[in-house]
């Protein structure tokens, strides 16, 4: 990201502007397109919202389609959890930004290939975004996604016993979230640290915080089995142990939401190009940039 890559010897980076380490190459104003394209983006989080700029600035026509009612696809849950208020300054940035321009924005549109070829593209951009994961853990059923939780779907628990299964970046923001409800919190992921995606700096304020909030971390913890009584069985170095809590939230990550939709264009023969998490669930930052570029690209 912005200056964590230098601990890693790469260039600086931003999470909000995909130009930022391409001056070389880009010009300093986005060049119009040889050809104009009409171009549809099935997607309006932030990948969808940097295409529709990107490519709307390009001269191209752009229509924006969103299922919700509402733009910010995962900024609206990222938000939430404690310190990360932030965020909202990017999706206000986002969405202003796209208000400002002539681009045909159609919330609770739920786009399939039919609806699409009536509206007869030049080009796709499916920027759907990911879903959680759910793993084929017995008993996975008995817990609560953790986006469920910070879309306000769930109401979060309060003075209870939780155990967050998966200690990725979403995890533990989860977890500090439900520690300031007076929960009491612990935290189960199967590699040998918690939040592996996280820069530097953001890793160690993100530990300082769960040590104050006293949230209890289970490293090399591969959860098995989740009882109906909220039991959750795990394995620790070869040792199988039990604990039960009144409450357990899942965050096992992310997985791509795209498939259907490309599969039908592809056999449609359609143009289109896949961008951000749908593409690939990482970071705001790379969901910026695949916007950016493929609608450069386009």
């Amino acid at each position: 990201g912005c200056y964590g890559n230098l601990a890693k010897s790469q260039s600086i980076q931003c999470v909000l502007n995909p130009e930022v380490s391409y001056e070389s190459i880009l010009s300093t104003t986005i060049a119009p397109a040889k050809e104009y394209k009409y171009v549809v983006i099935v997607g309006g989080g932030i990948a969808g919202m940097q295409a529709a700029i990107t490519a709307y600035d390009r001269g191209h026509k752009v229509t924006l389609l969103e299922a919700e009612n509402h733009l910010g696809g995962q900024l609206n849950i990222a938000s939430v959890p404690p310190h990360k208020h932030y965020v909202n300054w990017a999706k206000e940035w986002f969405t202003s930004q796209v208000a400002k321009r002539d681009i045909d924005i159609r919330l609770g549109f739920k786009a399939d290939l039919r609806s699409i070829k009536l509206l007869n593209p030049d080009l796709v951009l499916v920027a759907t975004g990911s879903l959680p994961c759910t793993p084929p853990i017995p008993g996975i059923e008995n817990g609560v996604q953790s986006w469920d939780l910070l879309s306000g779907k769930i109401d979060i628990p309060k003075n209870k016993k939780v155990a967050v299964l998966g200690g990725g970046t979403v995890g533990c923001e989860t977890a500090e979230l439900l520690a300031t409800h007076g929960n009491k919190v612990t935290i189960f992921e199967m590699l040998d640290q918690i939040a592996c995606g996280l820069e530097g700096a953001n890793m160690m304020d993100l530990f300082e915080v769960i040590k104050e909030m006293d949230i209890k971390v289970l490293i090399k913890s591969k959860v098995t089995q989740i009882s109906t009584d909220s039991v959750v069985t795990y394995e620790n170095e070869g040792e199988v142990k039990k604990d039960t809590f009144d409450f357990i939230v899942l965050a096992f990550g992310q997985k791509s939401h795209c498939d259907e939709l490309t599969q039908a264009l592809e056999y449609s023969h359609m143009d289109y190009r896949v961008i951000g998490d749908a593409a690939n669930p990482s970071n705001f930052q790379n969901a910026t940039s695949t916007a950016y570029f493929a609608a450069l690209d386009a």
